[in-house]
């Protein structure tokens, strides 16, 4: 463009190369306009693409995430159950212990002593 100018005010009298200026810059203008029109129309299109596409990623992500966190309570769920048997098991500690060593089958230094009848310590 700045060539075909330049050739144009070598060539012709100043009111030539000015109609040249000013015909160029409303080409100019007008491809502007265009450009701007296009990147509008097709910046909605392209909006609503990544709008819905985003919708989509959502839905999916979220029942993903919904699985795993009910996977999860789950889990924890058993794990507290699991938990909770155990303690009750042997509740209340106290008394644990002496049932425990009670009904030990191994010999211990006070039933071996008890049953021997002596007091000597070993």
């Amino acid at each position: 463009m700045v060539k075909k100018l330049k050739a144009l005010a070598g060539n012709a009298g100043d009111k030539q190369f000015v109609k040249t200026v000013r015909d160029s810059a409303q080409q100019i203008w007008l491809a502007g306009l265009g450009a701007f029109a296009k990147a509008q129309a097709e910046g909605s299109k392209v909006f609503d693409a990544l709008v819905k596409e985003g919708q989509s990623i959502h839905s999916r992500t979220r029942e993903a995430a919904e699985s795993k966190v009910s996977e999860m309570s789950s889990t924890l769920g058993d794990m507290a159950s699991a938990r909770a048997m155990a303690t009750r098991c042997c509740s209340p500690p106290e008394r644990c212990a002496g049932r425990c060593c009670a009904r030990s089958r191994s010999p211990t230094r006070s039933s071996a002593l008890s049953a021997s009848g002596s007091s000597v310590m070993l």
